[in-house]
């Protein structure tokens, strides 16, 4: 017997409005206001969500980690596989009627890739690697440049839930992995190269004679991953019969806007804010995507570990990230770590999740909500560098922060569920400052002993 889609169900029960959940009520809501336009592909989503892509998570689960990776449906996957269970596909490096099929096969993925990204075939050369990392290490490995000054796009995130039109960007470089516009298939990427380059069409050892081979063939090495390149056009289709990346853009940014305003209206008992978040999204979609960096606060403004809202997080089906996310620069301004005391953490091998530094008494950026993290951290250096400095304080410094990222499936009910868990969860808590100088401390949610139990345990487990 198959397992019912939670999503039909939820819009089956709102026929009776004495029988409305919560959640009922707040999808309601959502669907009556202007935001539900965009939302959900003209009801492609509520039909379709939990058979492509929600059944394989299961019931109470939702994916809230886009910007890691992206998902693909069902539908992608079959057409995949009917494809390779249909067609041989053989080494494009030959000539043979098999090779012939791969190569034609890897020719018209490069042109489905400049058609997406609206790329000249005249002005850029598709080169496939194995994600958008080997792309960015291509380009500072093998671009034989020196005192110039090019552009390079890293679209890695940005280009899973927007439209990129290289026709008006125009950078000399752009890197792309496809696993997060469509899921599948994984470990390939593309560098898109304004200018030729190449490796080796003739050579000898003796002498290191050479010459070079036209892009993009000379910044492949080896056999190239044919059958994953000839499953990118089921992820191009897929996303073409959502509505292409405008209709992915306006479905994630009507889940921004109503998941930004639930956020902001979280606080504790005593009128504190409940989450710090980072980001642009005061100044909407133009400068910020679907995309929350936040940290978790106490009622006096201390900062949760990361850590502790994952493993959270973790228990009630949510998947999102916890950490600094590839980012550690931006991160570690975030968390109000001066650029010495990272290098002294590094030094001293330190793993937890609390960093105890020693700042001027006053200038506790854990517990400060009202200054940025950057002018925390200046405010501490001066002080550092004047005479006759204030007594020292050791201040908890919690590592990293939570990322919650949406994309091309992403539902009303995962960010419902986000703000219900953070906010059921995480509101009031007592913190005890016992263990301090350890760099733990325990947290304990009001009234909910068990649960209290998980929470330590968590922040023990991340010591």
């Amino acid at each position: 017997m198959s397992k019912s889609n939670p999503l039909s169900a939820a819009a089956a029960a709102a026929a009776a409005p004495a029988a409305l959940s919560d959640l009922q009520k707040a999808k309601a809501s959502f669907l009556n206001s202007e935001l539900s336009s965009s939302y959900g592909y003209q009801g492609w989503l509520e039909q379709h969500w939990w058979a492509e892509v929600g059944a394989r998570f299961g019931p109470g689960q939702h994916y809230l980690d886009y910007t890691g990776a992206g998902q693909f449906t069902t539908s992608q996957l079959a057409a995949a596989f009917q494809e390779l269970s249909t067609t041989g596909l053989g080494n494009p490096h030959s000539n043979n009627p098999s090779s012939a099929a791969a190569t034609r096969e890897v020719a018209a993925a490069r042109a489905l890739v400049l058609a997406h990204f609206n790329a000249s075939a005249e002005e850029y050369h598709v080169i496939y690697t194995k994600g958008a990392t080997e792309g960015l290490k291509m380009v500072h490995a093998k671009s034989d440049v020196h005192n110039q000054h090019f552009v390079l796009l890293d679209a890695a995130a940005y280009a899973a839930t927007h439209a990129l039109d290289m026709s008006a960007v125009q950078p000399d470089f752009l890197t792309v992995s496809f696993y997060k516009l469509f899921g599948y298939p994984s470990g390939l990427g593309a560098l898109l190269v304004y200018f030729g380059g190449g490796s080796v069409s003739y050579c000898t050892a003796e002498d290191a004679w050479h010459v070079l081979s036209p892009a993009p063939a000379g910044y492949e090495d080896g056999t190239l991953g044919s059958l994953n390149i000839a499953c990118l056009k089921h992820g191009f289709s897929q996303l073409a019969a959502l509505g292409g990346m405008q209709a992915v853009s306006a479905h994630v940014e009507s889940l921004r806007q109503w998941t930004y305003s639930q956020l902001l209206q979280l606080c504790h008992s005593n009128g504190q804010p409940l989450v710090r978040l980072f980001g642009r999204h005061a100044e909407g979609p133009r400068q910020q995507g679907g995309i929350f960096q936040f940290q978790v606060l106490t009622p006096e403004g201390d900062r949760v570990p990361g850590s502790l809202v994952d493993a959270a997080a973790s228990a009630a089906g949510l998947h999102l990230r916890s950490g600094c996310n590839c980012n550690p620069g931006r991160c570690m301004a975030n968390l109000g770590i001066t650029p010495q005391q990272e290098r002294e953490r590094a030094a001293k091998f330190h793993k937890g999740p609390i960093l105890i530094v020693m700042r001027p008494q006053g200038s506790n950026s854990s517990s400060s909500s009202s200054s940025s993290p950057e002018a925390i951290v200046r405010l501490a250096e001066q002080q550092q560098q004047d005479a006759g400095e204030p007594p020292l304080e050791a201040v908890p410094l919690p590592l990293g922060s939570v990322r919650v990222s949406l994309g091309a499936y992403s539902t009303f009910e995962d960010c419902y569920a986000l703000v219900r868990l953070l906010g059921g969860t995480f509101t009031d808590f007592e913190v005890y400052q016992r263990e301090l100088a350890a760099g733990m401390k325990l947290v304990r949610v009001m009234d909910d002993a068990e649960h209290a139990v998980k929470l330590r345990a968590a922040v023990a487990l991340a010591q």
